[in-house]
């Protein structure tokens, strides 16, 4: 049963990703990246249910955000 809901935490972070993945190409190449990055920390944010990272979400999507930038 614990197996099942990770591997819908998974999927929900997953399909969150690559829905900002595909919209990135309306802002372009390193500014879509880190769009995408974003979305994609602040979904594992929300699926983590960590409540004590919920403070930290502009932190943790900043950092996504400056990450998946600069790998472009």
């Amino acid at each position: 049963m614990k197996t099942n809901k990770i591997a819908i935490q998974v999927l929900v972070v997953a399909m969150s990703l690559a829905t900002a993945w595909a919209i990135r190409g309306q802002f372009g190449h390193e500014q879509g990246a880190a769009w995408a990055g974003a979305i994609g920390g602040l979904a594992l944010v929300l699926v983590s249910g960590r409540k004590d990272w919920y403070n930290k979400m502009m932190l943790v999507a900043l950092a996504s955000a400056v990450g998946w930038g600069l790998e472009e």
